[in-house]
């Protein structure tokens, strides 16, 4: 019988109809989501520096209020809330926080040594997001503090102390900053009329844009304009974590939570409770704009005075920084189910890149390792497959003996195999141990901010973008067709050259990954094909062959 040709004319029209509409989907998706610029945020972030104020140096102002006299000043305060806003911004080498007298929030966070996709400082919170911890007092009467004027009562290098008064309560909030690990120590204390509160809620927004950069398969997750936003919560020694695509509305409710984070990918806002009761942590996302709201309990209704503490970390996804503030804060950083894997490769990474300064070079070197330990699983696959490929013809054989009757057929098979000490499992058994190690090295190279911006060589300059000429993704094609051409197979010859497409596929797919990652892939691939050749001269499998013909 003729052999049917898999590459006829109506596949082959198939094929390219299928790129056609694959193409046109991503041009229309492009059209729909215009990539985000920052000119609005630059201006609005220029103008919030021009009119700032930086705290005085610690010293110059009593670190201390009378909070009674305040109290008398309510009517003042009111007023206040119709004056001019106030900025306030605490700025040192890596970070610019500013922060609004409007409602006492912080209503600006640069960070200065992570550089935007397209130029200047990175904005996680810009003038357009509602802010972080705007508060509200919540009992017969909720008391909203958003739209209050605070005043400064006692500024220091490192620590601001507001104070708002609004229907006879008093909030004052205390922002100490340490710079050093991207985090706030915030402290808040209410008095006055308290009677019947039952829930103190702060909220904190992040505006949801469209992708920053995209690519052919996957929009980009990227720091403050991504099309993905990412919710985590640490409630009762679990973690949750919801990744919300742009369109889709939103509601989640955890409660006693110990961590909540809203962000990105790379970025977080991480909420982190410090005081002796567990909040409730809100989840919200509609079209435009995702808010996460932690809502206080108030145990005793009749309190006169309500202390709440908590730390806020807002910066990079970097486990050394997050444990730095709290060891459980590491669970943030998504490195899936094999994360005990992931962890230890990523400082394998961070210490090659310790010693040759290019993290491009360290994915390389990490691969050889990850390749090299996991030989001895790769050899045995082989071995297995070559054997069960120089058996075949003996299979046909049987196959056609008994057609039919697939019983006998089955058991003389497995009869075959024994003689000749072959497991039919013995090609995918070692494939599938090394899967948790590929796996999670995958991972760790998807979501490491240790990549973020950090160039490879000539036409890459970001490592947790895409190729942007698209070479490490047509090299990768290349090198898995030589891999596949070479792999032993027991599928039948129509099958084989069907297989022959997925390399390009797998390219196709690559186009719009991490270039570091596509890096990881091809690298791991063009290894395989060198080991594979060595394997090759390993005359054991044929002189098996010779055995079994001889018998």
């Amino acid at each position: 019988m003729e052999e049917k040709n898999p590459f006829d004319s109506r596949t082959l029209i198939a094929i390219a109809m299928c790129l056609l509409i694959w193409f046109g989907w991503q041009h229309y998706l492009e059209k729909k989501y215009p990539p985000v610029t920052e000119s609005a945020m630059a201006t609005a972030a220029a103008t919030a520096q021009k009119n700032s104020i930086t705290p005085a140096p610690e010293g110059s102002t009593s670190t201390t209020q009378d909070l009674r006299a305040i109290k008398n000043k309510s009517a003042e305060a009111e007023a206040a809330a119709k004056a001019d806003e106030k900025l306030w911004t605490f700025e040192n080498d890596s970070w610019r926080v500013v922060v609004s007298s409007r409602g006492g929030k912080i209503a600006q966070v640069f960070l200065k040594n992570y550089t935007s996709k397209t130029s200047g400082d990175l904005i996680l919170v810009s003038p357009q997001d509602q802010g972080l911890l705007n508060i509200s007092v919540e009992g017969a009467t909720p008391i909203d503090f958003s739209n209050v004027n605070f005043s400064l009562t006692s500024p220091s290098s490192d620590q601001l102390i507001l104070s708002g008064v609004k229907d006879g309560v008093l909030v004052r909030k205390t922002y100490k900053f340490i710079p050093e690990k991207y985090s706030i120590n915030v402290g808040l204390q209410i008095n006055g009329a308290l009677k019947d509160v039952k829930t103190v809620s702060l909220s904190s927004g992040m505006e949801v844009t469209k992708q920053e950069e995209k690519g052919f398969t996957f929009f980009s997750f990227g720091p403050s304009t991504a099309n993905y936003q990412e919710y985590f919560f640490f409630h009762k020694n679990k973690k949750e974590r919801d990744v919300i695509n742009v369109k889709d509305d939103f509601n989640k409710e955890i409660d006693q939570a110990q961590l909540a984070a809203i962000g990105s990918r790379y970025f977080t806002s991480l909420f982190i409770n410090r005081s002796s009761v567990f909040p409730n942590a809100i989840a919200h996302k509609s079209a435009n704009a995702a808010n996460l709201t932690i809502r206080f309990p108030v145990l005793d209704s009749q309190a006169k005075q309500i202390d709440l503490a908590f730390d806020m970390f807002i910066g990079p996804k970097s486990i050394k920084l997050l444990t730095a503030v709290e060891p459980a804060a590491a669970v943030v950083v998504d490195y899936g189910m094999f994360s005990v894997i992931a962890v230890p490769l990523l400082g394998v990474m961070k210490w090659f890149y310790g010693i040759v300064g290019n993290y491009g070079v360290a994915i390389i070197l990490l691969t050889l390792l990850v390749r090299s330990l996991t030989f001895p699983f790769t050899y045995m696959s082989y071995k297995s497959m070559k054997s069960m490929q120089l058996l075949q013809p003996e299979v046909a054989r049987l196959k056609e003996k008994h057609k039919g009757d697939t019983q006998t057929f089955n058991m003389e098979m497995m009869k075959l195999y024994k003689e000749n000490k072959v497991n039919p499992m013995g090609g995918c058994l070692p494939m599938l141990l090394q899967l948790p190690v590929f796996w999670a090295l995958y991972q760790v190279l998807q979501n490491s901010i240790e990549l973020y911006r950090a160039p490879f060589i000539l036409w890459i300059h970001d490592l947790s973008q895409k190729d942007p000429y698209y070479v490490l993704p047509v090299l990768m094609g290349i090198t898995m067709f030589i891999q596949q051409k070479i792999t032993p197979s027991t599928m039948d010859p129509a099958q084989a050259k069907m297989m022959l497409i997925m390399p390009i596929f797998f390219s196709i797919l690559m186009f719009g990954l991490p270039s570091g990652l596509t890096l990881y892939i091809f690298v791991s691939t063009l290894f395989g094909i060198i080991q594979q050749l060595i394997i090759m001269k390993d005359r054991r499998p044929q002189a098996k062959a010779a055995i079994l013909k001889s018998n």
